[in-house]
């Protein structure tokens, strides 16, 4: 089973139709840390948060151990340049609304490690916004 989010969210109150996922919170979340759970490989500090690199399906994912970040929509950050723009671009737009004050530090760590990581170009492509699909988990 694939689980596809067409949009990354940008609030805490986000349909669960619109993240793409059947059910509640509850049931997103467990869906989530289910396909993180599959293969954990190493944890990085971010800004005093965990964060840990997971492969799940095809990607690679950078993600927050903490459950508000979940909440707020930070939870895929895709190392494969595709989602981790995505994301950036997210936290960029949260920053902006003030959502969470230690943001910028984030970005920052996320820049580095994007730039380490993956094409720059194609980071830049989708911090601009040019795409808004991730996938987040396979069977």
């Amino acid at each position: 089973m694939q689980t596809e989010v067409k949009r990354t969210p940008l609030d805490p109150g986000s349909r669960s139709e619109d993240l793409g996922f059947v059910g509640g919170r509850k049931n997103r979340t467990a869906l989530w840390w289910n396909a993180c759970k599959q293969a954990r490989t190493a944890s990085i500090d971010f800004d005093g948060g965990d964060w840990e690199i997971v492969h799940a399906g095809a990607g690679t994912y950078l993600v927050p151990c903490d459950c508000d970040a979940f909440r707020v929509g930070t939870f895929v950050l895709d190392s494969d340049a595709f989602g981790l723009g995505i994301s950036i671009r997210t936290m960029r737009l949260m920053q902006a609304g003030g959502a969470i004050p230690c943001m910028a530090k984030r970005i920052a760590h996320l820049e580095q490690f994007a730039a380490q990581h993956a094409d720059a170009e194609a980071i830049a492509a989708v911090a601009d916004g040019a795409q808004f699909a991730v996938n987040v988990g396979s069977e």
